[in-house]
């Protein structure tokens, strides 16, 4: 993180990124989500927040 801490494009930097958690794959049924008129947007932001812990990675570019 020192490295990172002198690169000029980084103001801030946290790493908390974790692969100690099992994988999912969603396949979501496009027809009976637009018979429930539900958008594939809303789909994938409801299971964004749902599988969401907190933030893995963040920085700000300047």
């Amino acid at each position: 993180m020192k490295k990172h801490a002198k690169v000029k494009f980084f103001r801030l930097w946290i790493n908390n990124l974790k692969f100690n958690k099992p994988e999912l794959k969603v396949e979501i049924d496009r027809n009976r989500a637009a018979i429930l008129g539900v958008s594939i947007f809303e789909i994938a932001q409801t299971l964004q927040l749902y599988f969401a812990e907190q933030r893995l990675n963040f920085f700000i570019m300047i």
